[in-house]
Formats: structure tokens, C-alpha cells, sequence
């Protein structure tokens, strides 16, 4: 939930939230859940669900909110610090800061064309 003030955020499983305050960086709000073997995460089933889940409010006015998937993990988020990968925070911010919106829904469709090859 967002609000002009603050974010209220949860997560279950894998994938993963990045926000970004006015005047400040890009931050993933939690760490992805991973499993002890690969592939391995909690499920919104799972009998642990609510010992697992992941809830904070965030506060401040909110300039960029975006959640996604695991299937994006491994292109937007380094996967040995755990941080935003480089790529992710230069399209980002090039998509967010340089580009209306008829420009963004064409960006985003292609990086999801470009996913599949």
C-alpha cells in the first residue's frame, strides 16, 4: 500500500520490491527468500507463510515503486551481494527520468521481449 507519506510493503517468497525516495538511491525493501537448494522459496500455502513473511512501512514520498517476479532476478539484481545489478538501476533510471509514458510501455515490453530470448 502507498500513500504519498509512506509504504507499506509485504513479501512472500521469492522476487523482490524496489523503491526509491525522492532525492535518495534505489533500494531493494527485502531480501529475495531463498531456500536452502535452488528454486527453493516459501509459498502464500505454505504452512510457515505468515512465520516468514516480510512486513515494514517505509516512510517518505515515494518517486519509484516496482515489484517483480523472480523470473527478473537474475538480470536485475546481483546475485552474489544480493544488491541492484548495475543494468537495473541504468534503465531504470534512464526509463523513469527521461521518458513519457507512450516511451515507457514500449520500453518495458521490449526488455519482456528480450527476456524470453
Amino acid at each position: 500500500m502507498a500513500t504519498p507519506e509512506w509504504v507499506a510493503a509485504m513479501q512472500i517468497g521469492d522476487g523482490f520490491i524496489v523503491m526509491r525516495c525522492q532525492d535518495a538511491e534505489y533500494q531493494i525493501l527485502f531480501k529475495p527468500d531463498k531456500g536452502e537448494f535452488f528454486n527453493e522459496t516459501t509459498f502464500v500455502t505454505s504452512v510457515n507463510a505468515l512465520e516468514e513473511m516480510q512486513v515494514e512501512v517505509f516512510p517518505g514520498k515515494q518517486g519509484f515503486i516496482c515489484a517483480s517476479t523472480d523470473g527478473l532476478e537474475k538480470v536485475q539484481l546481483d546475485l552474489v551481494t544480493g544488491n541492484l545489478s548495475r543494468h537495473f538501476l541504468n534503465l531504470w533510471r534512464h526509463i523513469y527520468e527521461k521518458l513519457n509514458s507512450q516511451q515507457i510501455m514500449i520500453s518495458i515490453l521490449l526488455i519482456f521481449s528480450i527476456q524470453k530470448d
